[in-house]
């Protein structure tokens, strides 16, 4: 049986002496192995720590839980023929916006990396020391808070080091606009639901209730930047949008 117990060293372990990635002037987490594959951040233990926890869950009979953006109903306005539109009439700045916003809340992302998180293990009836959930609080959240915003290089101050997903979106609008092409933006200080700090399980703890709401609610975040992500994606390659900066658009 593959490992199943990982210290949060290990969980947060990046494959060595990977050529760095930079796009657009910007350091990029992860990096790219000899081959030219791109490997992401923290993945040398992580994602085979993923696979042995999914692989034991089946052997115990269960299955991992089958989510994805499918879940998460509602339009995106504007859509991404609406988007083209507006992009085709000069009205970039719709667009500019969004990728600004959405990489300011990647970057708040980073709280999971700093926050405490309360064990889990007195509440819960079953074993958890071999499973994904027994190590949220030994690294996992906190290489998935890094994934968000980044994590600082000592080595160059605090500001320094490699951009996370944060700085992906901002790649991406400034390849595609070139950098300052409209003002900056920030998103509302508060996104979360109108109900956050309501008691729906008054028989957990509420340190603990407090977890899961959050994990609940960084799921939903999750299937929206997927979402978003696939817009983007397709907006940027439409032959015909940004004219001036197409290949870099691409």
């Amino acid at each position: 049986m593959s490992t199943l117990v990982y210290t949060a060293d290990e969980l947060l372990r990046d494959h060595p002496d990977l050529a760095p990635h930079d796009v657009g002037g910007r350091r990029m987490h992860g990096g790219f192995l000899p081959d030219g594959s791109y490997q992401p951040p923290r993945a040398l233990v992580r994602v085979p720590a993923l696979a042995a926890w999914a692989a034991a869950l089946t052997e115990r009979g269960g299955r991992p839980l089958d989510a994805d953006s499918s879940l998460l109903g509602g339009v995106r306005l504007p859509t991404v023929p609406q988007s083209r539109v507006l992009l085709r009439h000069g009205l970039g700045e719709s667009f500019w916006n969004s990728l600004t916003i959405i990489g300011k809340i990647e970057a708040r992302g980073r709280l999971l990396a700093e926050i405490p998180f309360p064990p889990l293990q007195p509440h819960i009836v079953d074993d958890i020391s071999q499973m994904a959930i027994g190590h949220l609080g030994n690294g996992l959240l906190q290489a998935h808070g890094w994934d968000e915003g980044g994590v600082a290089d000592p080595a160059l101050g605090a500001a320094g080091g490699a951009g996370a997903h944060d700085q992906m979106w901002f790649a991406a609008r400034d390849l595609a606009f070139g950098e300052g092409a409209y003002p900056d933006v920030d998103p509302p200080e508060n996104i979360a639901r109108p109900e956050v700090g309501r008691r729906w399980m008054p028989e957990v703890a509420a340190e603990v209730e407090g977890l899961l709401s959050l994990l609940m609610n960084l799921l939903v975040i999750e299937f929206r930047a997927e979402l978003g992500f696939a817009d983007t994606q397709a907006i940027l390659r439409t032959p015909d949008l940004f004219p001036g900066r197409r290949p870099q658009a691409e």
